[in-house]
């Protein structure tokens, strides 16, 4: 047996049984718990964290002991190796769930949006009859710094607006229907407050045209946001508006696009993600020699 043929046995065909059974195993348990069994978790736990944390520890406990069989010149190879083991682990990964949470995303059909209580629980819905009531409206903005030295600003504007059955007078606190809009402008960081100030308002005054010259009765579904990262957002939207029991709304997300097209490319992405994994674990136990 040659030394090419003992590392692929070694490591390279345990690295790809790793990683099919990450990704069936984590994707197995996304659609068991929060599916299927619907836990009440925020949605970047098992689309960001869990993708981000398992491929490492699979690769620290299961093929680090394989990968010291390898001959490094310096000790670090062995935790850059790792590294680049887990990298190639998680982009399929989390590639996958993502897939998993739009493709297996029901679409539940409703005469108006207040059956939505009376069916069960889905993560999309289509609704036939329904009001926007685009003037009663809660915003809310907050700026975030990135970047070395906090170089990059990203301003986030958030509005919600009620989708009601009728037109009606009702005061803005009665409503328990919201439509979510998210806008985002990034800029260089002002050198004072005065041209933050600026830039700050420039930012308002085009989402609010934006907002207003949005035919927001063109959207196609609507995606609900009880397990949003933003959820938290379009709450604070929500206050600014005074609404009296925020924690009881549910919110929605527009979608312009074909039903169809949210999984667009998605399954491809994720081969191509394998490929590419499977091919970069590859050349580095190719150039790597055993140790004698």
């Amino acid at each position: 047996m040659n030394e090419l043929t003992k590392k692929i046995r070694l490591i390279f065909l345990p690295m790809v049984k790793l990683t099919v059974l990450v990704i069936v195993g984590l994707s197995f348990l996304h659609w068991l718990l929060f599916i299927a069994g619907n836990l009440p978790v925020r949605e970047d736990v098992y689309l960001f964290f869990l993708p981000l944390v398992v491929p490492p520890i699979a690769v620290f406990f299961i093929l680090r002991p394989r990968l010291k069989q390898l001959q490094f010149k310096q000790d670090k190879m062995l935790d850059f190796y790792c590294a680049l083991f887990s990298i190639a682990m998680i982009a399929p990964t989390m590639i996958a769930q993502n897939y998993i949470d739009k493709a297996l995303g029901k679409l539940t059909m409703l005469e108006d949006i207040t059956q939505v209580d009376k069916e069960p629980k889905s993560k999309y819905y289509t609704v036939n009859r329904y009001h926007l009531d685009t003037k009663k409206v809660g915003w809310y903005t907050e700026i975030k710094a990135s970047g070395k030295s906090s170089y990059d600003l990203y301003f986030r504007a958030y509005a919600v607006f009620p989708i009601v059955k009728r037109y009606s007078d009702q005061p803005t606190t009665d409503h328990t229907y919201w439509l979510g809009v998210s806008y985002q402008r990034n800029t260089g960081n002002p050198k004072n407050d005065l041209q933050l100030n600026m830039i700050y308002k420039r930012f308002i005054r085009e989402v609010q045209s934006e907002f207003k010259g949005t035919n927001f009765r063109s959207f196609t579904f609507l995606e609900r946001l009880d397990k949003a990262k933003d959820r938290g957002k379009y709450a604070a939207a929500l206050t600014n508006v005074e609404h009296a029991n925020v924690d009881e709304v549910l919110v929605f997300k527009l979608h312009f696009e074909r039903f169809d097209s949210r999984i667009q490319n998605q399954l491809l992405w994720f081969f191509v993600s394998l490929g590419l994994a499977f091919a970069l674990c590859f050349a580095l136990v190719f150039f790597a020699r055993l140790k004698k």
